[in-house]
């Protein structure tokens, strides 16, 4: 099982939903403190798409939100004058996910960089 590969197994909830617009995303409850993965119903993903969604969802945005919490920083970004993260989190996901494809193409990894924005992260 990924999440228990993982170690992570009991900060997750999985919640399957009819009529999602996504067919994955990911939400954290502030209250409970876990995070729930999301998946919508029917589940529509093509064979070797659904490990890449796991690695880009849990393996690269969950992990790096779990690993933050023993942080120096957490919750104090600012004192640090630490920035948002998200582009170079996203950049990194993208990669990931392509791990598992079926097919791969070695130029998928730049399309994917390049289609939202990350390019500057390269330079």
């Amino acid at each position: 099982d990924y999440l228990e590969d993982l170690e992570v197994a009991d900060e997750v909830v999985l919640n399957f939903q009819k009529n999602k617009v996504a067919p994955t995303s990911v939400t954290h409850d502030p209250k409970g403190g876990k995070t729930k993965i999301n998946i919508g119903l029917p589940i529509e993903y093509r064979e070797g798409r659904i490990l890449g969604v796991l690695h880009h969802e849990i393996g690269t945005h969950f992990l790096r939100k779990f690993n933050e919490k023993n942080q120096v920083w957490y919750k104090k970004r600012d004192k640090y004058e630490l920035k948002s993260c998200i582009q170079t989190e996203e950049g990194f996901a993208s990669i990931n996910q392509l791990f598992e494809m079926v097919i791969y193409l070695p130029y998928m990894t730049l399309l994917i960089v390049l289609r939202r924005g990350e390019a500057s992260v390269l330079v």
